[in-house]
């Protein structure tokens, strides 16, 4: 099945049937994700599934009804409702992730989850948070270009793609899905008047902002350990659950150790403080050899 060449207007019962399969399977196969939608062929089984599992895990339909009921294809396009109210989602709701330069952290982490993210839940708001603004607009273009230039995801989810003047979707800085609900949310999400994605620096703060999810990504570098830099990282990613919808609502931290008084040393350090029934964050640290 080639889907990017597949017309729904067209489409058998049974091809309607493979595709919904098939969108259920992103939303819940972060590795079928990754190497058949979004051409991240090097995400691999041996490597990257405790990365892949230490991740927010979505829920599967128990049966066909199912899948079809919460995944309906109607005259007028895909009609989609999340399985679960997002506050019913298991795990914790903050992780660290540290692993080494050049393991595709960032892509599985900050690209790919954050689609996964949105596919399960279309009127979400994330925050993709880098060391500097720039690199966060990178970050922001990238996940963007899944939605207007990925044409085996744009014939899966064409409710969430641009269709007019593609190429001027969005901003540098944000973009906002076409099936987003401002008002009447789906899923408990509430209501939100930012976009689905957007773009910040750890360097200067974000006020009258609240999102569901912050994907704080390589927030740590070179240039921000010396002097002050140290101290504001930690100071100002200690603020971002200010920035959420409420407390319990998701803080993904994903980087590389640059410093032993980091931020993230700082998260590892306060944590072990602590009785292990209490922590609050979950962990997966990595070095570069074994």
């Amino acid at each position: 099945m080639s889907i990017e060449k597949i017309s729904l207007r067209s489409a058998s019962p049974a091809l309607i049937a493979q595709l919904r399969e098939a969108r259920w399977r992103c939303r819940t196969d972060l590795k079928y994700l990754c190497n058949v939608i979004m051409g991240m062929p090097d995400v691999s089984e041996d490597l990257h599934r405790p990365v892949l599992d230490h991740l927010q895990q979505f829920p599967a339909p128990k049966d066909a009804a199912e899948a079809e009921k919460h995944d309906l294809l109607l005259p007028g396009g895909w009609e989609y409702t999340p399985l679960q109210d997002i506050m019913g989602l298991e795990g914790k709701r903050r992780m660290l992730l540290l692993d080494s330069r050049g393991f595709l952290k960032s892509s599985i982490n900050c690209v790919a989850h954050t689609v996964q993210w949105i596919i399960n839940y279309p009127d979400i708001a994330i925050m993709v948070m880098q060391s500097n603004s720039e690199k966060a607009n990178m970050v922001v273009g990238e996940i963007k270009q899944t939605f207007t230039t990925n044409e085996k995801f744009r014939a899966l989810f064409p409710e969430f793609c641009p269709t007019k003047r593609v190429w001027e979707w969005g901003r540098a800085d944000s973009f906002t899905v076409e099936n987003k609900r401002f008002s009447n949310p789906r899923g408990g999400i509430r209501q939100h008047k930012e976009p689905t994605v957007l773009a910040a620096s750890i360097e200067r703060g974000m006020a009258g902002i609240h999102v569901d999810v912050i994907k704080c990504s390589d927030i740590v570098e070179p240039s921000n350990i010396n002097g002050e830099g140290l101290e504001t990282v930690k100071k100002n990613l200690s603020m971002a659950k200010n920035l959420l919808v409420a407390p319990q609502y998701w803080i993904d931290v994903e980087g590389t150790r640059y410093h032993f008084d980091d931020a993230y040393g700082d998260i590892v350090d306060k944590e072990a403080l602590k009785k292990e029934e209490l922590r609050e964050w979950k962990f997966f640290i990595r070095g570069a050899t074994k």
